[in-house]
């Protein structure tokens, strides 16, 4: 009965914080973006903004999960695992994948930022 409550809890523990992390990830990516005041690149900030949304919502679960929680909220890969009920290693895993799925979904609409990626 003990470990019933315990997984339980952790359960709610974890589907509470998810459900708080992803709800914050739309106002972290758009401060991001719209956090240097330049009146010449607004218009593009407001594509790239528009852009990395998009692309973070079409990432699977898990890795947005991942993303939002490492990148976005700036929590350790190993409290991160602990909050997804996953090991460390996965969350790196899909951190790596997150990320480079979103580089790419860049790099096709704008080809041209890619020496700055270097």
């Amino acid at each position: 009965l003990y470990t019933v409550t315990r997984n339980a809890a952790a359960d709610r523990f974890r589907q509470r914080a998810r459900q708080r992390h992803v709800a914050d990830s739309e106002d972290i990516l758009s401060r991001a973006v719209a956090d240097k005041a330049d009146p010449a690149g607004d218009a593009e900030r407001g594509e790239l903004g528009d852009l990395l949304k998009a692309s973070f919502h079409e990432l699977p679960r898990r890795q947005r999960e991942v993303f939002d929680l490492v990148e976005l909220q700036g929590i350790p890969a190993t409290q991160a695992a602990e909050i997804l009920g996953i090991r460390a290693t996965s969350v790196r895993g899909n951190l790596f994948k997150a990320r480079r799925n979103l580089r790419r979904r860049i790099l096709d609409v704008w080809p041209d930022v890619r020496e700055d990626w270097r």
